[in-house]
């Protein structure tokens, strides 16, 4: 009989010792599972870091040869104090073709990282002018050093008192300052 308890006790003794090797290999199954999820996570991160920086590298130089053109740009460019010119800049285009224009200032938007600053404009004008006037006016704006968006234009002819053509223009928009 003690030959049959020491197997038995043997038997138990063994598949104990199985059963807490099983339990632990599969704990250490599980805990490297997560590791490696870890691991792949951190490389993904890595990854993207080291891209970033490759990146930030590019827009470095790229800023450094921007900067030689600043200056020329910046040329360019009207500031909010230039603006104060505005309306007699117009009137002076204005007058090369036969107009007036009363210039109001309205609203200003300041700037944000999509667009610049701008100033709201009303332009009105009731001249002794031809359409042609009105057009040669928007050409030489368009070329003038100010940068203008213009939301409405309302154009009409009348007759005034004395039967000459008359024409009334009403422009809202934009004026962009940097």
């Amino acid at each position: 009989m003690d030959y049959k308890k020491l197997i038995i006790r043997e038997i138990i003794i063994s598949l104990a010792l199985v059963m807490v090797f099983s339990v632990i290999i599969v704990i250490l199954s599980s805990d490297i599972g997560s590791r490696t999820a870890d691991f792949v996570n951190a490389q993904k991160q890595l990854d993207t870091a080291s891209a970033a920086i490759g990146s930030l590298a590019y827009l470095q130089v790229d800023a450094e040869t921007a900067k030689k053109y600043l200056p020329q740009i910046a040329s360019y460019l009207i500031s909010k104090d230039q603006l104060l010119s505005f309306p007699k800049d117009i009137n002076s285009i204005a007058q090369q073709n036969n107009m007036n224009f009363a210039v109001t200032f309205g609203n200003e938007i300041p700037i944000t990282a999509t667009s610049p600053r701008s100033t709201e404009i009303t332009l009105s004008s009731q001249s002794q002018a031809t359409m042609d006037n009105f057009i040669n006016f928007m050409k030489l704006l368009e070329n003038s050093p100010y940068f203008v968006k213009f939301n409405s234009i309302d154009i009409s002819q009348d007759t005034n008192q004395q039967g000459a053509n008359q024409l009334k223009a009403g422009l809202t928009g934009s004026v962009f300052s940097f």
